[in-house]
């Protein structure tokens, strides 16, 4: 009877874990330390919250011309200020955090799909 190889793949989920939390748990961290000790904002943000900060989104759309950043993030960012919480600049920090951090999940879906695919094609 042929002796059967041991099963990695608990050894690997354990390197992927610590590996996350030797990148990501320090990044946050850092979101969290610039977040208390920000100072005002920059040209651009100053900017962006201006025509972000348009009564109506029609008129974002008409003042887009001013802005550097593109058309989805003044939406998003009136959208934001409108509804309460971006009308301080906490709260405007909160949300480029909350983007910062939100932007971890889809960076992670490219690599559980080439998992599964690597499962399907027995690539391993």
């Amino acid at each position: 009877m042929a002796r059967q190889a041991p099963d990695r793949a608990p050894i690997i989920r354990t390197i992927e874990w610590a590996l996350f939390g030797a990148f990501c748990l320090p990044t946050a961290t850092l979101q969290l330390v610039l977040y208390r000790h920000s100072g005002s904002f920059w040209r651009d943000e100053t900017s962006s919250i201006q025509v972000a900060s348009a009564p109506s989104l029609v008129q974002v759309w008409s003042w887009l011309h001013l802005d550097s950043f593109p058309a989805v993030w003044a939406t998003v960012l009136h959208g934001w200020i409108v509804n309460g919480p971006g009308s301080t600049a906490e709260g405007l920090r909160s949300f480029g955090i909350a983007l910062s951090l939100g932007s971890w999940r889809p960076s992670w879906l490219p690599a559980a799909r080439w998992e599964w695919a690597c499962r399907y094609w027995r690539c391993r």
